[in-house]
């Protein structure tokens, strides 16, 4: 293939659940054939992963063939760090190309620069940023484009696609579906996941209409057969800013994987040992890490039983391969008080590590439309989760009827140690059955129930080629036919 990209060529052991790769042939090429685009797919460790990975075996385990487009392995090695274990979990039948990505500001090697780029770096990379945008109006992965485009050109040119999923973020991935659909009539599926224009961290909108990225979302969203959001404020924040669209749009909540999820705790906490605290999830600077050190200390200082208990927080500091330096600074600190950085975790490994907790911190950035997929593997554990956020995040919208939910209406010090206390006392105390109460309510966020409605519209989407949905869906005769 030109530009250098390439089909893996896996060698998967099948495992139950797992599609063998021994189903290809004449009867395979008679299914749907669903294009996957996602920029983050394993071995990347980035938080999108699990989504992408999901997203893609809940395809294949619906008997659609599945291509996935994402970017070269050494992308995730050199830049974003990878989770190798990850690659293992990939449905064995699943057809991946690698589309290599540049990225030349994580490039520091003189060795890997151009001449020009060495004459002058700070010229080059302000015309490389050009460049970029000028393709697609996204920082870094705008030069992305037109290979994956291309890609997707000659993928349909040799196995015809019948539809196209694509997951944000970045968004040039969403730029495929737009394409197809635009010159063969191909449906797509625009999994935007958070937003673009709107920043939710923030509330506030950062390109507005009329800028490049707003022009783009329009013709994005306008295009899509359907949009898949993580929470409800988001999903009605689109629909109120393309109205037109609004009945396209859905909730796809991030779900828990039952795989990798731990064990549930029905029994209290041994009474003879010390508590331990756990967080697991990546450690952004959003996470408010010092506020939840300025509250452990006040909680140890009002509670014997905190004082003698432990956090451990395990995860990757920040998203890339090198870490926060600051924030390893400021957990390097807080050792002496009990709180210990682990380091990051394989998600495999997950299970194990929540069976050594007692109860669970869930630390996360302002914004009333943030939510998180950890929240829900946090859940299925039974165990007393302290929030550590402001207390209007859209997160909270699942834990409100969590038995063992700990909330905090505010973020001071003696307010969240008090709720770090009381979850203290609910792992010494909390019943057997409060606890399956706590994993019968995290049960319906497991991602099999949260793909379950979506999987129906795609089939349907696709008219009699197969699947529970065989009939037209409202408004499919405006997408075209499959090429």
């Amino acid at each position: 293939m030109s530009r250098g990209w390439r089909t893996d060529e896996r060698i998967l052991t099948p495992r139950a659940g797992y599609h063998s790769a021994v189903n290809s042939g004449a009867r395979s090429a008679a299914k749907p054939h669903v294009l996957y685009v996602c920029w983050g797919f394993p071995p990347s460790r980035g938080s999108g992963v699990f989504r992408g990975l999901a997203t893609a075996n809940a395809l294949a385990a619906e008997g659609f063939r599945v291509t996935v487009i994402t970017a070269d392995r050494e992308t995730f090695i050199r830049h974003t760090g990878v989770d190798l274990a990850l690659e293992e979990r990939v449905d064995a039948s699943i057809q991946i190309i690698r589309v290599p990505f540049e990225w030349p500001t994580k490039a520091q090697e003189l060795g890997e620069w151009t001449p020009e780029r060495a004459e002058d770096p700070a010229a080059w990379m302000e015309a490389w940023n050009e460049a970029c945008l000028a393709t697609f109006p996204e920082p870094r992965y705008g030069a992305w484009a037109p290979r994956i485009v291309e890609a997707a050109e000659q993928l349909h040119a040799r196995q015809p696609i019948n539809l196209v999923v694509t997951t944000a973020n970045p968004n040039v991935a969403g730029l495929v579906g737009a394409h197809l659909y635009e010159q063969y009539g191909i449906p797509h599926v625009l999994d935007q996941r958070d937003a673009w224009t709107l920043n939710v961290l923030t509330d506030e909108i950062d390109f507005p209409e009329g800028t490049p990225v707003a022009q783009m979302e329009a013709r994005l969203v306008a295009s899509a057969s359907e949009l898949w959001y993580v929470n409800q404020p988001i999903r009605d924040w689109y629909a109120a800013t393309y109205p037109a669209s609004a009945d396209r749009m859905h909730v796809v909540m991030n779900g828990y994987d039952a795989s990798f999820a731990p064990a549930a705790r029905l029994t209290p906490s041994d009474p003879e040992k010390p508590l331990v605290f756990g967080y697991v999830g990546t450690i952004s600077s959003a996470v408010p890490l010092a506020e939840t050190m300025d509250a452990w200390l006040a909680a140890r200082a009002m509670s014997p039983e905190i004082e003698r208990a432990s956090a451990e927080i395990w995860g990757h500091l920040g998203f890339f391969v090198d870490p926060l330096k600051i924030t390893r600074k400021l957990l390097a600190s807080a050792a002496p008080y009990g709180i210990d950085y682990r380091g990051p975790v394989s998600k495999v490994d997950v299970p194990v590590t929540y069976s050594t907790f007692d109860v669970l911190l869930f630390l996360a950035g302002r914004g009333k439309y943030v939510t998180s997929g950890k929240i829900l593997e946090y859940m299925s554990t039974g165990l007393p989760i302290v929030s550590v956020h402001e207390p209007d995040i859209a997160a909270t919208s699942v834990l409100r009827d969590y038995p063992l939910w700990h909330p905090v209406a505010d973020m001071a010090p003696d307010t969240v140690s008090e709720a770090l206390v009381a979850a203290a006392h609910s792992a010494r105390t909390a019943s057997p059955e409060t606890r399956r109460a706590c994993v019968a309510h995290a049960a319906k966020y497991a991602r099999t129930e949260q793909f379950r409605e979506p999987l129906a519209r795609i089939h349907a989407l696709l008219g009699d080629k197969g699947g529970p949905g065989s009939q037209q869906s409202p408004g499919s005769e405006r997408q075209g036919g499959a090429a």
